[in-house]
C-alpha cells in the first residue's frame, strides 16, 4: 500500500472512532480527536482532491462561523497571500484553531480579521470588505470569496461585496452526496466538497455591460467600445455584444472625423444586424437599422474629404453640405452635453461659417479661399460699397478692398450685400460680436472661457441659420437630428 492509501485508511479509523465518541455524548474527547487526527487528514485529502481549483490568490476573504474548519480546508487548498477573516464576538474564539491548521500555506502576519458587532448587519460586513480593499486596491488584482461559515446574513455582505468588486471568485463548501449524519445533525468529515460558483454578472457581463452603456451615454465610445470588445471574448454568445462593439466604434470614429473608418464599420454593423435579425436580442437592433442605413449613406458621401487631392468644390453638392454641416453642429452638441462649453463653441463658431462658406458656394459658386467675385450677380464695385456700408451700419471697421479669403464675417457681410434671403434677419453687429467672443477663448487666441449664458445666446444665432440653411436644401432640422443625433445604446438595451 503506498502512503496515500494507508492515510485514507487512517482517516477512515479516525472517523469511525469519532463516530463512536459523538453518539456516546463524549463531545470533548470527540472535539479533540477531530482537530488533532482528522482536520489534518482531511485538508491533506481535500488538497488532493480539489488540486484542479488551485490557483494563487492575492487575497481570500471569508464570514468566518462555528464550523470555522471548513475555512480551514479552503485556504490550505488555494494559499493565497492575504486572508481577511470576517468574524463575530463569539466566532472570533476559534481564530488560534484556524491558525494552527493553515499556518503550513500562509504566514500569520498575511492573515487579518475584522470583527463585526451585528452579524445581521449586511452593510457592517459590506463596509469591513470595501475598507479593507480600497487601503490595498493597488495589490489586489485577484480575489476569492468564501461565502460557507457565519449567518447568512453575513454571507450576503460578503456576496454583495464581492459582486461590487467584480473580480472575484466565489467559493462555497458544501459536502459528498449521502455524507450526511442524521443521527449526529451534521456531515461526516472528510466529506468536504468545494463548489466554485458561476458569478452570474461576470457569465453574462451585466455589470461590464451597464459599465460600457453609462460611458457610451456620455460620449465616451472609445471606453464603451473597448469593454465591449473584452465582452465579446467572455460571455458564451458574443454576437449581442459584437452589436454595440460595433455601434461604439463607428460612433467613435464618427466623433473624431474619421469618416472613412466611421462609414466602413457602420456598414459591418448594419451587415452583422440583418445576419442576426432573427434572434431574440436582435430586435431593438433591427429598429434602429433605417437610421443606420441613413447615417451610412452620409457617411458615404463625406467620405471623399478625406482623399488626398481633395478640394471643396469637386464634391460640393447639397447632400455633401448637410452632412458635412450636421456633422459638425451635432459635434457641437455631444461637447455641450458633456460641459465643455469652450470646445462645443468652436464647433459651432465652426458651423457658422460652413453655412456662409456653403451657401456661398452652392447659390453662386464663389469658394471662399479663393473668390472670383466675377462670378457674382453684381459688380464688384458696387459689391463693396454695399458691403461698406453694411459695415459702417454696425459700426464695424470697413476694409480697404474687397477680401482675398473670406472669412465668417465678411461671408455674412457679403452675403447681406447679395441681398441673399438667408440673412434677411441676420444682424451682422452680433456676428461680430459673436466672432470675437470666440477668438477670446482659451481654445483660439485668447484666455478667456465661455459662461453658459453667453453660450446659449450664441447658440440662439446659430439654430436659426443652421434651420434657414437646412430649409433651403429641402430639408428638415429636426429630421436630420434624428440621423446625426448619435442613437442613445438605451434605446438597444
Amino acid at each position: 500500500m503506498d502512503w496515500q492509501e494507508t492515510e485514507r485508511e487512517m482517516l477512515a479509523k479516525y472517523i469511525s472512532e469519532w463516530y463512536e465518541l459523538e453518539r456516546k455524548g463524549e463531545k470533548r474527547e470527540a472535539e479533540s480527536l477531530y482537530n488533532e487526527k482528522i482536520l489534518p487528514l482531511s485538508i491533506k485529502k481535500f488538497c488532493q482532491q480539489h488540486e484542479h481549483y488551485k490557483q494563487k490568490y492575492d487575497l481570500f476573504i471569508a464570514t468566518l462561523g462555528g464550523a470555522w474548519a471548513g475555512t480551514a480546508h479552503v485556504i490550505s487548498l488555494l494559499a493565497p497571500r492575504q486572508v481577511l477573516l470576517i468574524c463575530t464576538e463569539e466566532s472570533r474564539r476559534h481564530l488560534d484553531s484556524l491558525y494552527k491548521h493553515i499556518a503550513p500555506v500562509i504566514p500569520l502576519s498575511a492573515v487579518y480579521w475584522e470583527m463585526i458587532n451585528d452579524s445581521n448587519d449586511v452593510l457592517q460586513v459590506y463596509q469591513v470588505i470595501k475598507n479593507y480593499c480600497w487601503r490595498r486596491r493597488e495589490r489586489i488584482k485577484t480575489l476569492a470569496l468564501d461565502f460557507t461559515g457565519g449567518t447568512k446574513t453575513m454571507s450576503a455582505g460578503l456576496i454583495l461585496a464581492g459582486t461590487v468588486l467584480g473580480a472575484a471568485d466565489f467559493y462555497y463548501l458544501g459536502n459528498e452526496e449521502g455524507a450526511y449524519l442524521n443521527d449526529l445533525r451534521r456531515p461526516r468529515p472528510g466529506s468536504e466538497m468545494l463548489i466554485k460558483v458561476e458569478h452570474p454578472f461576470a457569465v453574462f457581463g451585466d455589470l461590464e455591460a451597464e459599465n460600457a452603456q453609462r460611458l457610451a451615454g456620455q460620449y465616451n465610445y472609445h471606453s464603451a467600445a473597448s469593454i465591449y470588445k473584452q465582452l465579446m471574448g467572455k460571455v458564451p454568445d458574443p454576437r449581442y455584444f459584437e452589436l454595440h462593439y460595433l455601434l461604439c466604434r463607428s460612433y467613435n470614429r464618427w466623433d473624431n472625423l474619421e469618416i472613412k473608418e466611421a462609414g466602413e464599420v457602420i456598414k459591418e454593423l448594419i451587415n452583422r444586424i440583418r445576419q442576426y435579425r432573427y434572434e431574440d436580442f436582435a430586435p431593438r437592433f433591427v429598429q434602429i437599422l433605417p437610421v443606420l442605413e441613413k447615417q451610412a449613406a452620409y457617411l458615404d458621401r463625406l467620405a471623399p474629404i478625406q482623399e488626398k487631392d481633395f478640394h471643396i468644390t469637386e464634391a460640393l453638392n447639397a447632400e455633401f453640405a448637410v452632412a458635412l454641416v450636421m456633422t459638425i453642429y451635432t459635434n457641437a452638441l455631444r461637447r455641450e452635453r458633456q460641459g465643455k462649453l469652450d470646445m462645443a463653441t468652436l464647433l459651432l463658431y465652426r458651423t457658422l461659417e460652413m453655412i456662409s462658406q456653403f451657401t456661398l458656394l452652392l447659390n453662386y459658386g464663389l469658394d471662399t479661399a479663393e473668390p472670383e467675385y466675377e462670378k457674382l450677380p453684381m459688380k464688384k464695385e458696387e459689391l463693396y460699397e454695399k458691403m461698406a456700408e453694411i459695415y459702417k451700419k454696425a459700426q464695424l471697421s470697413v476694409p480697404a478692398e474687397l477680401p482675398d479669403k473670406i472669412s465668417l464675417l465678411h461671408g455674412y457681410a457679403l452675403l447681406k450685400a447679395l441681398d441673399d434671403p438667408l440673412v434677411q434677419n441676420v444682424n451682422i453687429k452680433q456676428i461680430s460680436e459673436q466672432s470675437n467672443m470666440r477668438n477670446n477663448t482659451i481654445f483660439a487666441h485668447g484666455f478667456a472661457f465661455i459662461k453658459p449664458a453667453a453660450y446659449e445666446a450664441f447658440k440662439r444665432t446659430v439654430n436659426a441659420l443652421l434651420e434657414a440653411f437646412i430649409s433651403r436644401q429641402g430639408k428638415c432640422l429636426a429630421d436630420e437630428l434624428q440621423v446625426f443625433d448619435f442613437i442613445n445604446l438605451e434605446g438597444v438595451w
